[in-house]
């Protein structure tokens, strides 16, 4: 179970994820950048969740957008 220093911290990693999301959208992007911008939002919260010990679905999110995790099992 995550602490509240924690939970603070993943809040915190995902909100400044979005916030480069958001901004990635500026503009007219190519599908292709808008992939690119989603794949890199699901690894900074699959980092974040993985660190703060939280579940989150990045795992999931990320094999939905083709991205080969090495194997990798189970979510956070």
């Amino acid at each position: 179970m995550a602490t509240a220093a924690q939970a603070h911290a993943h809040r915190e990693a995902v909100a400044v994820a979005k916030s480069a999301l958001q901004a990635s959208f500026a503009g007219n992007p190519t599908e292709a950048t808008k992939k690119a911008a989603y794949i890199t939002y699901e690894k900074a919260v699959l980092a974040s969740a993985r660190i703060n010990g939280h579940m989150t679905g990045a795992l999931a999110a990320l094999h939905a957008l083709g991205v080969d995790d090495g194997g990798q099992v189970g979510d956070t």
